[in-house]
């Protein structure tokens, strides 16, 4: 007992002098003093009473986004939707608090602005809770498509009807009498703290000591023998989501009568997948998540100071967290990772007019394949590993640091061909990250994955500024455009038009697609790594180590990650844009989903989305917001999903009758 104690406090110490290191290696690179760094970020957490309030600050949000994520994990649910559950009630707050103000007492506006927009926050977790209860419905995937939809959604009405002037993307300023107290002015520390640690509190009662707290963990711990003693699992998971997403409603309305004091647009940032991976790395503990939350508030509190005092760019910072994060999850420590693995244990605006006729041509054939090719590459991606029993989300991250690699090494050669091999190289070290974390140190795949999709965004911005000088996209002159494939055909002619002048990436796509199909399901390597995600246990007693078929699995499909994001950055658009990926990757899980990890169905999936988006691009030209139109493939994702589930379902019932029949 006193060495797990021991280690659960030198794992931490370890990371975090591991990670001070490298911080230290990459001043000195880029010419920065890290010992004056280091001591301007300890001052901007602490040294004075207005840091002390920005930290406190920066706390709230990061604990509530983590309690609600502790929330879902009791239940066996991923919320990953906390950002978009944050976000409407955010919104929902800023709105009624214009509208309501002056029309009642102030303190009932208050309470009505609490009320309402974790009501809305608990409606819209409720989606993907139903849809997992009763569809079985990855929470995964529809809950993060669902935070597009949401933060989509709600940019529109920052923009339009809710535009608060000034050419900024927020809402009116609300009335100071609608503000939560300050508790340390001049920060925006409120007593928001007060209510998050209150919230903890509560749930942690609520889990340890009531009926209906035991029977969510009893699903979430293990659903048939909650059943067994008379547990209602649907409605135990859907209770955890509801509770969850209204801790998270919570922190949306604490971020805007407690710190902005408006809607802000993308106000939440990192903080709900900080708040997740600090409930990651504390295993569910309310205790753990709360310190490590803490942790985190201090360090971008800090982060605040660095940057201001030093120049160096916060993203740097986002960096640094994101390691700490890695190697805690890792739980590197001296001796860790030298026992083998035992079998078994794995878990896996508008212009011209146009008609509606008019958006449906053999044009859209090339558009529709040109939009899907990144898609199908992301969903290839996942195919391979989830075959191998690996989730692997950090497929968007791999893609955004593939395209701005695929420009780099374009733009500094001439070659769009090594652009390309740059691109897969790059993929392949995120990918060895993965692999190790996980199949060496026993890292959680999925906070693994999710910790790397952060780093990948915060690096490349970091790049950006440190290497080029600028900010937002990088625009190279020497870059040479990937060729395009033109085949005999009369000009013109529908079959021309459909799929001529295409990028050769979208063919090596189309090529992939089929080879992938053929190892899967015709090699004996296929075998061997599907027989390794479904059965380790018994891999083992057939000759082969199934570790290596799921590290095999990862790195090749690195390689298709690496692909998809030069296709982004050097094909479909010969620029890199910070976040250009948006979401892509996710997709391509999504559509893995869809094609229960077939290939082949999979990629049919990527061309109904890639249709989506082929089309929103058309009806902007209609007048529709572009807002409206950019949620399109989101929510085409989602109801293809839960309609392919359903399908699923109802043969599956069909089946189980026949056979009893």
């Amino acid at each position: 007992m006193r060495k797990w104690k021991l280690n659960k406090i030198t794992g931490p110490l370890f990371s975090i002098v591991l990670v001070l290191l490298i911080g230290v290696v990459i001043m000195l690179v880029v010419g920065y003093d890290p010992i004056y760094a280091y001591g301007q970020l300890i001052r901007g957490g602490f040294g004075t009473k207005l840091n002390f309030g920005t930290t406190l600050e920066k706390i709230t949000p990061v604990m509530l986004s983590g309690l609600a994520f502790v929330i879902g994990m009791k239940g066996d649910f991923f919320n990953m939707g906390v950002e978009g559950q944050m976000t409407l009630a955010a919104i929902t707050t800023a709105w009624l608090g214009v509208e309501l103000f002056g029309k009642m007492p102030a303190a009932l506006v208050v309470i009505i602005c609490f009320a309402a927009s974790i009501g809305v926050a608990m409606l819209y977790a409720l989606i993907p809770a139903l849809l997992k209860a009763f569809l079985n419905a990855n929470e995964i995937c529809t809950t993060i498509l669902l935070n597009y939809v949401a933060t989509l959604f709600s940019t529109y009405l920052c923009l339009y009807p809710l535009y608060g002037g000034a050419g900024v993307q927020q809402t009116a300023k609300l009335d100071s009498s609608l503000l939560l107290k300050y508790i340390l002015p001049p920060s925006r520390a409120n007593v928001g703290i007060f209510i998050a640690f209150f919230a903890v509190i509560a749930f942690a009662f609520f889990f340890k000591r009531t009926r209906a707290g035991f029977f969510i963990q009893a699903t979430g711990e293990n659903a048939a023998y909650a059943e067994s003693i008379g547990v209602k699992t649907k409605q135990s998971v859907i209770a955890a989501v509801v509770m969850s997403g209204a801790v998270a409603g919570l922190a949306g309305v604490i971020e805007v009568l407690g710190v902005h004091g408006r809607f802000v647009n993308a106000f939440a940032g990192n903080i709900p997948l900080y708040g997740m991976l600090a409930a990651l790395i504390s295993n569910g503990s309310f205790l753990s998540m709360t310190i490590y939350s803490t942790l985190i508030g201090v360090l971008q509190a800090g982060s605040l100071g660095m940057e201001r005092f030093t120049g160096l760019s916060e993203e740097l910072i986002n960096i640094l967290i994101s390691m700490f994060i890695l190697f805690v999850m890792m739980d590197m420590k001296l001796g860790k990772g030298k026992k083998k693995q035992k079998p078994g244990k794995d878990k896996t605006e508008g212009g011209e007019n146009m008609s509606w006729i008019s958006i449906f041509s053999w044009g859209l054939v090339q558009t529709t394949l040109r939009a899907s090719t990144p898609i199908i590459f992301a969903a290839l991606a996942a195919v391979l590993t989830q075959n191998a029993g690996i989730l692997n989300v950090g497929i968007e991250g791999g893609m955004l640091i593939s395209a701005l690699t695929a420009v780099c090494a374009n733009a500094a050669t001439g070659s769009w061909v090594v652009g390309v091999l740059a691109s897969i190289a790059a993929a392949e070290l995120y990918s060895l990250v993965i692999a190790v974390a996980h199949l060496r140190f026993k890292a959680n795949v999925f906070a693994v994955g999710s910790i790397l999709n952060i780093m990948a965004a915060s690096l490349t911005g970091f790049i950006l500024n440190t290497a080029y000088g600028v900010s937002g996209r990088l625009v190279p002159d020497t870059l040479v455009s990937v060729p395009k494939v033109h085949f005999p055909l009369p000009a013109g002619s529908a079959l021309s038009n459909a799929v001529n002048d295409m990028s050769v990436l979208v063919y090596v796509g189309i090529v992939c697609v089929l080879l992938l199909g053929f190892l899967l399901y015709k090699t004996v390597w296929g075998l061997r790594v599907r027989s390794a995600g479904l059965y380790s246990a018994a891999a083992l007693t057939s000759g082969f180590d199934p570790v290596r078929k799921k590290f095999e699995a990862i790195m090749i499909s690195g390689i298709l990650v690496g692909i998809g994001g030069a296709y982004m950055s050097t094909s479909y658009v010969e620029m890199f844009v910070e976040g250009m990926i948006s979401g892509r990757g996710f997709m391509g899980i999504a559509a893995m989903f869809f094609g229960a990890a077939n290939p082949f169905v999979s990629t049919v999936g990527c061309l109904i989305f890639g249709l989506a988006y082929s089309v929103g691009a058309k009806l902007q030209y209609m007048g529709i917001p572009t807002q409206f139109v950019q949620i399109i493939p989101y929510l085409v994702t989602v109801v293809i999903y839960s309609v392919s589930m359903y399908s699923f379902i109802r043969k599956a019932k069909k089946e189980k009758k026949s056979t009893v029949l």
